[in-house]
């Protein structure tokens, strides 16, 4: 699937890509996402309720910055830690921790450092 900057993943529903284990919501009874495409820099952060239909919120997050080339490479973890969600980025360009309020999907803290 080729990646764009407008691109939004669908609704809320239940997919498992083989190989993938089963998303477990965090202890706040939401799941959530992070769509990130591999030959840019970023994400998107979404919140689903389990059993709800439609996204409580959705965040891009500041990563490193905006970059785009095909010879790009982009990994994103996401992490549940004291009631925050923590999405773990390793770019090209850069690596990155950002802290994101679970109710909101605002960003608390960004902290970057240069490539591997």
């Amino acid at each position: 699937m080729a990646c764009t900057s407008t691109e939004r993943p669908p609704e809320p529903a239940p997919v498992l890509i083989p190989g993938d284990e089963p998303a477990e919501p965090a202890d706040d009874g939401v799941l959530y996402l992070v769509h990130a495409c591999s030959i840019t820099s970023g994400a998107r952060l979404y919140a689903v309720g389990v059993g709800e239909t439609a996204w409580r919120w959705q965040t891009e997050l500041y990563a490193v910055g905006p970059i785009a080339h095909s010879a790009y490479s982009n990994r994103v973890d996401l992490e549940w830690k004291d009631g925050r969600v923590v999405v773990h980025g390793d770019e090209a360009m850069g690596r990155y921790v950002e802290a994101v309020d679970p109710q909101t999907g605002e960003t608390l803290v960004n902290k970057r450092w240069p490539p591997r």
